[in-house]
Order: C-alpha cells, then sequence, then structure tokens
C-alpha cells in the first residue's frame, strides 16, 4: 500500500497552515497525498479520486460526493465555489470501504486547564470556506485567544470598543463580550444594546444573537434586528466566522439563563468565552443541538 498524507494548502503559500485551512470563496486551494513534495507519478490514471461533505446547521455531514472530473490524481489544484465547512478523503479503485480521510496533524491546543478543544491528532479534520476576508478576520482573531483567561470571571475586563468595563465577577456571563471584543477588533462593528442608558452599555446577550430574546430598549416591540449581523434561516450550513449562539432553553420573559455564544472556528467549533471558567475554549457541544443560531456579518 502506498504511504498517504493528504495535505491541502491555499495555492500561493509556501507551506500549509499550522492553524487549520481556512480561504475565502475563489480561493484556490492545492491538494495532495504527497504532502507537500512535488506531485509523483500517477499510481494510474484516475486515481485517486478525491470526495467531499459539508457540514450542517446539526453538526451532521452530507453525503459524501465526488469532489468533480478535474479532482483526480496525486495532486491538484481546486478553486473554491461553495462556501462552508467540508471534510475530504480519497478513493482508491473505487474501494470506498477503505477511503483515506484528511486527518489532523496534531491535537488542540492544551494548557493546565486541559484540552481547549476536541480535536485531536489523527481524527478528521476540516477546510473553512468563508463569504468574506472578514470572517476570516474575526476568526483568525478569536483563535489568537484560545486557552486565555482574560475573560474569566477573576478578571476585569477594562472598556473597549464603545463597550463598558466589567468588573470581577465569578456569576458573570462574558462570552457576549468575548464575542463583540473580537470582532470589532478586526473592524466589525457591534451594537452596545443593553445596560442602562446613559450609564453603562454591553453588547447582545447569546439568546439576542441567537433570535429568541428582543434586541429592542422598547417594551413589548419584539426584534431580532442586530445592525450589521443577518440573523442565517435554521438550516443554513456553518462558517468559519459566523457568531453561533445557543439559546437557554429554560429562556422566558420574567427569567433566564443567557445562553453562550461563540465564533465558529475552520472546524465548525465555536471558539467562546468558557460558558463555566471564561477560559477561551471549543468544548461547547450543545451549539450543535438544532436549536442555535448564526449570524454573519454584513454591514
Amino acid at each position: 500500500m502506498v504511504p498517504v498524507d493528504i495535505t491541502i494548502w491555499k495555492n500561493g503559500d509556501t507551506t500549509p497552515p499550522t492553524n487549520g485551512v481556512i480561504v475565502k470563496n475563489g480561493d484556490t486551494l492545492t491538494f495532495s497525498v504527497n504532502g507537500t513534495s512535488p506531485p509523483a507519478k500517477p499510481i494510474a490514471p484516475g486515481q485517486p479520486v478525491w470526495y467531499s461533505r459539508q457540514m450542517k446547521s446539526d453538526g451532521t455531514y452530507t453525503p459524501w460526493l465526488a469532489m468533480g472530473t478535474s479532482c483526480t490524481g496525486n495532486q491538484f489544484n481546486f478553486t473554491a465555489t461553495n462556501s462552508g465547512i467540508f471534510q475530504v478523503e480519497v478513493v482508491f479503485f473505487g474501494d470506498t470501504n477503505n477511503a483515506i480521510q484528511y486527518i489532523r496533524k496534531k491535537d488542540e491546543l492544551r494548557t493546565s486547564w486541559g484540552y481547549m478543544g476536541p480535536g485531536r491528532k489523527s481524527q478528521p479534520d476540516s477546510i473553512g470556506i468563508c463569504d468574506t476576508q472578514k470572517q476570516i478576520d474575526i476568526r483568525n482573531e478569536a483563535l489568537t485567544y484560545l486557552g486565555s483567561t482574560a475573560y474569566a470571571g477573576n478578571m476585569t475586563i477594562p472598556a473597549e470598543y464603545g463597550f463598558s468595563a466589567e468588573p470581577p465577577n465569578p456569576a458573570a456571563i462574558r462570552c457576549n463580550i468575548f464575542v463583540a471584543h473580537r470582532c470589532c477588533a478586526v473592524g466589525a462593528t457591534v451594537p452596545a444594546i443593553n445596560g442602562k442608558p446613559l450609564i453603562s452599555f454591553y453588547p447582545p446577550l447569546a439568546n439576542q444573537w441567537a433570535g429568541i430574546q428582543s434586541t429592542s430598549y422598547i417594551p413589548f416591540n419584539f426584534t431580532t434586528v442586530i445592525t450589521d449581523w443577518s440573523l442565517l434561516s435554521t438550516n443554513s450550513y456553518p462558517q468559519p466566522g459566523f457568531i453561533i449562539a445557543h439559546p437557554d432553553p429554560e429562556h422566558n420573559f420574567w427569567m433566564y439563563q443567557a445562553g453562550h455564544c461563540a465564533i465558529i472556528d475552520d472546524d465548525g467549533g465555536g471558539i467562546g468565552a468558557g460558558s463555566d471558567s471564561g477560559t477561551v475554549n471549543k468544548n461547547y457541544l450543545d451549539f450543535y443541538d438544532n436549536t442555535s443560531g448564526c449570524r454573519i456579518y454584513q454591514p
């Protein structure tokens, strides 16, 4: 059996990325079973055949489909025409039972708190394709905070980007502040729609990002509008750089928890300030239980 090392990178890059493959729709990717080595002599004409499948809003995947007649052989270039999160595999001589999948080259980041996400070396990996460069910027900015305790309950969060400071409070919910800060850090706008008028200003809560809690100050005027952020239909395909928000199932008018929100990574995981510790991680499985809402930045 010929050793297979599936490697994928943006065409033009000198080396494959170490923090996940993420590109914009219309960019060209290089797919190879030889790592970054030059294309080797084909094993046989048209072999192997490359397949992909796309992540759905409930965390499952579409069926495996051949990528196209031009997507065969040891190495080829492919221009992205569809945005989303994709897994990839190769099949030799029609043997789908022994397909070889694109896998992670290393474990998810680990700190003294443990692993900051579920991904482990040799598990299936993904490539992320975004509609806009701003989504890539938002995701990349969030990723730099993976493992950070800057938003933990015992930390003071300074006033930034038009939002009020947050004093230490172990019971405070800070995932929405993390999301807003990281989006604003790369030039996206997030409105301050919570707090006391003229006194304190806070970003949308997770339930508001998810579309189950009104974003209006006016009583009984229910609206899901968050300026510059479109709420997508529940069957939309996730993309890196989307804000994903899991609402609290116990939400009601008088009493509710705020849910949890994060920024989607190239593998579908939500990068957010942990719902318990505040440490930035990707371990919130409930994001894909069919109740979450996603938003895309569309100024």
